[in-house]
């Protein structure tokens, strides 16, 4: 939480393997438009992408982080593949979201990156500028920030 702090004006949201929102800051709690409005045990980024009806409007190249995003899941899966949190979370978008089904089905796999774009902003005001570093942490109980 220090961490999160030390960052404040800037987004931060420290996230799970899975991709739960673990914590976040003010600032990283605006980047992701409605996600407080799901019960804290459903705020998984991964699942926000497919499922809120915000998340295509944030981005401006949304197939392609789709794309990238099931890409990670699918290599985090890999490398447990009996875990129960990864296995519900695949479940739930394979059953409700046929663009993840579809991509799930294709096998990608994709390792670390880095990637940046710009986030709406109020009229009259230049766009935020956003960089995310997407990593498979080391362990089952791992954590990464995405900032």
């Amino acid at each position: 939480m220090l961490l999160l702090e030390s960052v404040r004006s800037h987004p931060a949201i420290v996230v799970s393997r899975a991709y739960d929102v673990l914590a976040r800051n003010p600032a990283g709690s605006r980047l992701f438009v409605g996600i407080e409005d799901w019960p804290a045990e459903q705020r998984k980024l991964v699942r926000y992408s497919f499922l809120h009806p915000a998340a295509r409007d944030l981005t401006d190249d949304w197939d392609n982080q789709i794309r990238d995003c099931v890409a990670l899941v699918r290599t985090l899966a890999g490398t447990d593949p009996d875990a129960p949190d990864l296995a519900r979370l695949e479940d739930e978008l394979i059953l409700r979201r046929p663009e993840f089904n579809h991509l799930w089905k294709r096998c990608d796999v994709k390792g670390a990156l880095l990637r940046t774009q710009d986030l709406p902003a109020p009229a009259g005001r230049r766009p935020h500028r956003r960089a995310s570093v997407d990593a498979q942490p080391a362990g089952p109980d791992g954590e990464s920030v995405v900032a």
